[in-house]
């Protein structure tokens, strides 16, 4: 309870409030980790043990949240469905066990971008293999999907490694059979 005493001898009171005394609480170690396209996973601890709430969003007014109740010095919270290519706002907060609340300055990250194909062309065909090219503007793999428009069969080749030129052969294709390709 405060009081305040006025000019003329009045004297205003306030309501009561409680407190415990002990250690605040502080928030350290903040990893964003595993960023993809459409999701992140964000990692903090706390010097004592703490609820946790990871609010997100496009916007300080963030809109997204994830809350955990349980008492704990480490923390995670995996964000999923997300954007790609998205900048995206967080703030942690949480309650100790003596309900003091504590939170953290705005925190950003962004999700990464999908890539862009450029100038895909058919640098050849023969008569049982397709050469193929294209440009992305991020490290991306290489993959060509083909369907044999005879069959209906559905064909996926690719190569794993991460490059911005791509060049790719696909070869053990049917002579004379018109095919449908995405890359």
């Amino acid at each position: 309870q405060v009081r305040s005493k006025g000019v003329v001898g009045g004297i205003g009171i306030s309501k009561d409030f409680t407190f415990r005394t002990g250690e605040e609480v502080s928030i350290s170690g903040v990893e964003i980790k595993e960023v993809t396209k459409d999701s992140a996973t964000i990692l903090w601890r706390t010097n004592i043990a703490a609820s946790s709430l990871l609010e997100y969003g496009l916007s300080t007014a963030y809109g997204s949240k994830q809350s955990d109740d349980a008492f704990n010095v480490s923390h995670i919270a995996i964000l999923r469905n997300l954007n790609p290519g998205t900048f995206y706002h967080f703030k942690i907060s949480g309650r100790d066990k003596n309900d003091n609340v504590f939170s953290s300055p705005d925190l950003t990250f962004t999700t990464e971008s999908l890539p862009s194909l450029l100038n895909v062309k058919i640098d050849s065909v023969k008569e049982k293999e397709i050469k193929i090219s294209w440009y992305t503007d991020v490290l991306a793999d290489s993959t060509a999907e083909y369907t044999n428009l005879k069959t209906n069969k559905p064909e996926t080749f690719g190569d794993k490694q991460l490059v911005r030129n791509h060049a790719m052969t696909v070869t053990g294709l049917d002579e004379d059979v018109p095919y449908k390709m995405n890359v």
